[in-house]
């Protein structure tokens, strides 16, 4: 009689509260009481049509998978390290609804997430819409759990992943430009010989080095290694990275130092007479590499872009070279200190 007694007992227990659980073996079959957590998911899609224009938009991510993590600890204080994961699917509408185990006690730091998942994304580049492959880590929100109760979590905001840049280079700019040589000219004026720094067409053909750069992707450039003409002329066409926005890009072109020579005119002193007669002289040296930069706009992808002019400035080797009338005391003037030689020396050596 005391055995069916006790057994009475027991089981009038469980027919009073369906929320009080046998948890000793984590059998969630045997946890009567339930909780439900639901909850909308929107993922990040990119440029999203609306009416006639484009827009920034997250839509109802459809079909994506959400996951309940409840640890072991929550249900038996003595469980191994572990967690019990429940799963559910979103809807059209992006809405999931989640039923979870849960006994007499309430249940506290509940995460709600989705898994990774790989979809299209729709990103905007110079003027167009460009359909790409993306990866969306996952997303999370944190619920407490109750018997009997639902409980809505925060919307879930799936955002796309760092991407790496899309190698091809289908986008073409055309570049073109011109290099000149600064040098020492003499014209009449009014009369008169002078002497002036002037600006002429290379000597030579001149090394280039063209790089192009974008803001959005600092650990990406471009180099082009190319040459002028025998007039300075060079032209390019350069091939962008197709996720690169043209707006974003630079343009970089520096030229290579290469030897060369410049006449230079001063004038002579006959002491005598006191009168001063033209010369000129063969300097030897080189023109230093010099850089100019431009940003691109979208419009040069149609009809290409003209980079500033790059004006080369003449080193002269002066170790090699007696260069007259620019200043040296020792070579301008003689013993007496009469200055022999002088130049307007236009080109500041």
């Amino acid at each position: 009689m005391k055995k069916f007694s006790f057994l009475m007992v027991i089981f009038t227990m469980v027919a009073l509260s369906s929320c009080q659980q046998e948890q000793s073996q984590l059998d969630f079959a045997d946890v009567e009481g339930k909780a439900v957590v639901q909850g909308y998911v929107y993922i990040d899609k990119g440029y999203i049509r609306d009416g006639a224009n484009y827009v920034v938009k997250s839509l109802p991510a459809e079909g994506c998978a959400v996951l309940v993590k409840v640890p072991y600890a929550k249900y038996d204080a003595d469980a191994a390290a572990g967690n019990k994961f429940f799963e559910g699917v979103c809807d059209a509408n992006g809405f999931y609804s989640i039923e979870v185990p849960v006994g007499q006690a309430a249940i506290t730091g509940v995460s709600v997430y989705t898994r990774p998942i790989v979809d299209k994304y729709y990103d905007l580049i110079n003027g167009a819409i460009v359909e790409k492959d993306a990866s969306y880590p996952e997303a999370s929100a944190s619920v407490e759990l109750e018997c009997g109760k639902i409980y809505t979590a925060a919307n879930i905001y799936v955002q796309k992943g760092v991407e790496s840049p899309i190698m091809t280079r289908s986008q073409v700019v055309k570049l073109n430009g011109l290099v000149k040589e600064q040098y020492e000219q003499q014209e009449y004026i009014s009369g008169s010989l002078e002497t002036k720094a002037g600006q002429r067409k290379v000597s030579q053909t001149v090394e280039l080095a063209v790089t192009l750069t974008n803001s959005q992707y600092p650990t990406e450039k471009i180099v082009y290694n190319i040459t002028t003409n025998l007039d300075g002329k060079y032209d390019l066409s350069a091939n962008l990275y197709d996720t690169w926005n043209v707006a974003n890009t630079t343009v970089k072109v520096e030229t290579k130092a290469y030897l060369a020579s410049v006449t230079h005119y001063y004038q002579e002193k006959n002491l005598y007479y006191g009168t001063w007669t033209e010369r000129s002289q063969n300097v030897s040296g080189y023109y230093d590499s010099k850089t100019t930069s431009k940003y691109l706009s979208a419009g040069d992808l149609l009809i290409g872009t003209k980079i500033n002019d790059i004006v080369l400035i003449f080193t002269p080797d002066k170790n090699n070279n007696t260069i007259y009338g620019i200043g040296n005391y020792d070579v301008d003037y003689d013993d007496n200190y009469n200055r022999i030689y002088k130049s307007v020396n236009p080109l500041g050596w």
